[in-house]
């Protein structure tokens, strides 16, 4: 599906960020460490940030508008066989989720920074913080967390 609008682009954001949340979750079963760095818990303030900022700030003259060209389909979050996965098919899944995650933030951030201010704000501080999560995330994967 192509997005376009705000709305459209902020509701694809909420759906990605419950979506990881799940994954963090179910995976925190195989990876106690998980848990411990509240992925979930961060996930659902992302999705909770961009829809504070989003009601904040939107108008009917911007919600006319279009404001990104993104295709859902490029920022699917890949799947996860939680019966057979091991807790290291996890943390490597976790890595791939912040990859698609890091990517469609910064895409996004990038096409409605010329026509708004507070979402792409809002969307850059969710790219800083998950590229941290992501290198947290390999360091962990290679032994040198």
């Amino acid at each position: 599906m192509l997005i376009h609008t705000a709305s459209e682009g902020i509701s694809f954001a909420k759906a990605l960020e419950e979506e990881a949340a799940a994954f963090y979750e179910e995976a925190a079963e195989r990876l106690p460490e998980l848990r411990e760095r509240r992925y979930a818990e961060e996930n659902r303030r992302f999705a909770s940030t961009v829809q504070r900022v989003y009601q904040e700030v939107i108008t009917d003259a911007i919600e006319g508008g279009y404001c990104f060209e993104l295709e859902t389909d490029e920022y699917r979050l890949p799947l996860w066989d939680r019966a057979a996965g091991s807790a290291n098919d996890a943390l490597r899944h976790a890595i791939s989720i912040e990859k698609v995650m890091i990517a469609f933030y910064s895409q996004a951030r990038d096409q409605a920074d010329g026509l708004m201010a507070d979402i792409p704000r809002a969307f850059g501080v969710i790219v800083r913080k998950r590229r941290g999560r992501l290198e947290d995330l390999e360091a962990w994967a290679t032994g040198t967390a």
